[in-house]
């Protein structure tokens, strides 16, 4: 019976330094995990004031809102006046596109696309604003937006093509006209230059006009851009 009472307290013994000796070792070492490398061509994030003209207002503050709900720019800050002036954060070309367009200066880099006017009449919509289409069901809310009807809706090939939309918003007459004067591809990003062209002579119809333009980009291969800047350019 001594026997057996010593040959189970030296197993209790022998479980618990073998538990302890577990408990002691050092546990392998986690491998490191590749961090993401920056890319080298990553864009430098600053903040900076973009001050529009008169004539540059409205579609500066369109496109800086349209950057910010994209997420592109933050802190942006909006002070009231008009023209509005502007302190925004985001990547420092976009930063200095938005300063350019808000001179009234267009592109002077990257390769002419070609495009095709597919609308100017009036349109329904009455905010100024940019849309783009890169396929049908977005492009058919937006014709309907615009027309009020899906009637009358032009074709467009979205396997090779999109739907640019520039709308200039209420104006006090008829003859006010938006008019897409080049548009250029630099990397991943399209640069389109306009310009909203006053009516001309000196009797237009005294009503409330919403003047746009439409046009297909029919040169861009599986829409193989990622963001469109626009620069409205003084007459």
């Amino acid at each position: 019976m001594r026997q057996i009472l010593f040959a189970f307290a030296l197993l209790i013994v022998t479980t618990a330094s073998a538990c302890g000796s577990r408990g002691a070792n050092p546990s392998p070492s986690a491998s490191p995990s590749a961090s993401p490398t920056a890319s080298a061509s990553a864009d430098v994030t600053i903040t900076a004031d973009i001050s529009p003209s008169l004539e540059t207002n409205d579609a500066v503050l369109a496109e800086v809102t349209r950057l910010q709900d994209a997420g592109t720019l933050t802190d942006v800050i909006v002070r009231e006046s008009f023209p509005v002036q502007i302190t925004a954060t985001g990547p420092k070309s976009v930063i200095e596109n938005l300063q350019a367009m808000a001179k009234g200066e267009s592109p002077t880099t990257g390769d002419s696309v070609s495009f095709t006017s597919l609308s100017q009449q009036g349109s329904r919509r009455k905010t100024a604003g940019m849309v783009v289409a890169g396929d049908q069901a977005s492009f058919t809310k937006l014709w309907k937006e615009h027309t009020g009807s899906s009637e009358n809706m032009p074709s467009v090939d979205f396997s090779k093509s999109a739907v640019i939309a520039i709308f200039a918003g209420e104006k006090s007459t008829a003859g006010y006209s938006v008019e897409v004067t080049a548009i250029k591809k630099s990397g991943q990003k399209l640069d389109v230059t306009y310009q909203v062209n006053e009516p001309k002579g000196d009797f237009n119809a005294q009503v409330i006009s919403y003047p746009a333009q439409l046009v297909t980009v029919s040169a861009v291969e599986n829409k193989d851009f990622t963001s469109v800047n626009y620069t409205k350019t003084a007459l």
